[in-house]
């Protein structure tokens, strides 16, 4: 809300605020913010992993199974 107020007082033109002074105030807010971005998202990265994990597992088991029913199993067992 504050950057809202420094961008509105810079295009008011008569609050003394220039453009440079507005978005170094958004850059700041912005770097301020990253810190509590990474912790609020840290839960959600790890059930990501977990569920990118189990889903290439699952695609492992279907193309094996694919391949077992389509080829035969019979074809990739060694000749004693």
């Amino acid at each position: 809300m504050a950057v809202g107020v420094c961008f509105a007082g810079f295009l008011a033109g008569n609050a003394g605020i220039s453009f440079l002074e507005a978005v170094v105030l958004a850059i700041g807010i912005a770097i301020q913010n990253i810190p509590e971005g990474a912790i609020i998202s840290m839960p959600f990265l790890g059930s990501f992993l977990l569920l990118t994990v189990l889903m290439f597992d699952l695609c492992i088991l279907l193309c094996h199974n694919m391949l077992d029913q389509n080829l035969g199993s019979s074809q990739f067992r060694l000749k004693s």
